[in-house]
């Protein structure tokens, strides 16, 4: 039998199919990681109201619609808050130091309407 330097063997063959498999399992286990990964630090997170408060809910119902700077204040935490998670999902491309200063704003805003929540369960 007679072997030309550049021909493979079925062993050959065999073991590049083998390394492309678990080349492509490798690919795979790292694409799942890093999703979640993202999905842990970024997008696994919800800052909404109702899911934040929820023992408040028809509290938060109540003040917006009869007291108008707890509806300012609503408006303005969702208005920050959806421009978040559009920096966050790469949607709206800033500089780091103007999305730290919206997640400060959107703390400062989640404690003034728990402030409101809490003053109005008294």
């Amino acid at each position: 039998m007679c072997h030309h330097k550049g021909a493979k063997t079925a062993k050959d063959r065999n073991w590049v199919d083998i390394t492309a498999r678990i080349h492509l399992i490798f690919l795979v286990f790292l694409a799942l990681i890093l999703i979640k990964l993202g999905e842990m630090t970024m997008f696994g997170e919800s800052h909404d109201i109702h899911h934040d408060f929820p023992q408040y809910l028809d509290m938060i119902n109540q003040l917006h619609d009869s007291d108008s700077e707890f509806k300012n204040i609503y408006r303005e935490y969702h208005a920050v808050n959806h421009e978040i998670d559009a920096i966050e999902h790469n949607v709206e491309p800033v500089a780091d130091h103007y999305a730290e200063h919206l997640k400060k704003k959107r703390v400062l805003l989640k404690d003034q309407i728990y402030a409101r929540l809490e003053a109005s369960t008294v």
